[in-house]
């Protein structure tokens, strides 16, 4: 993805990804659906805390030194764009090849 943004002739900074992830209203947790997901660990929240959205989306950022760059930012379901980057990207539902 990084490859891509560093030839791309996009005006944006970078891209947001869509992965699987919805809040559960009663918890506030994040309930994953998506079955190729094996495990939900290992990727890190944005200053290191969960936000209030009620869906995950990671961000790719064409300067790959960005602190965000990676990390995952918690979003407004309908967002189509956060901190100046478009969400234009899913990443679920499909098997790893």
């Amino acid at each position: 993805m990084a490859q891509y943004l560093s030839t791309s002739t996009t005006p944006y900074q970078g891209i947001g990804v869509w992965i699987d992830g919805k809040r559960k209203s009663a918890t506030q947790e994040f309930q994953f659906q998506d079955p190729y997901l094996k495990q939900h660990s290992g990727s890190e929240w944005y200053l290191g805390k969960i936000g209030t959205g009620d869906c995950v989306r990671m961000m790719i950022f064409r300067n790959t030194g960005d602190s965000r760059n990676g990390k995952l930012f918690t979003v407004k379901c309908s967002s189509t764009m956060e901190e100046y980057v478009p969400t234009s990207a899913v990443i679920c539902g499909t098997p790893a090849k």
